[in-house]
């Protein structure tokens, strides 16, 4: 898992790290694993260097693998953009 601006990665969590901050919903239970139709939240705090500026825009990067690939649909391991958000800076 990722956070990016622009090309710049601002906080990466490998695997052993990220289950401590992932969730499937209605589970209190740390995991890194998702099942079939399964939904997670992962709680994220990005912090940058006072000296620099605030990014307008966050992009998400999930590297994921699969434990049954089917190639060309479903390769063993891709890595996603997702969720662009806006950042606030009330």
């Amino acid at each position: 898992m990722g956070v990016r601006a622009g090309d710049e990665t601002l906080l990466g969590l490998p695997a052993d790290r990220l289950a401590y901050w992932t969730r499937i919903v209605g589970s209190t239970t740390p995991t890194t694993t998702l099942g079939p139709a399964q939904t997670a939240f992962v709680w994220l705090d990005v912090a940058i260097n006072p000296d620099r500026a605030v990014p307008q825009q966050l992009t998400h990067a999930v590297a994921i693998t699969v434990p049954r690939p089917m190639p060309p649909l479903f390769p063993g391991a891709m890595t996603e953009e997702i969720a662009p958000v806006a950042v606030q800076t009330r």
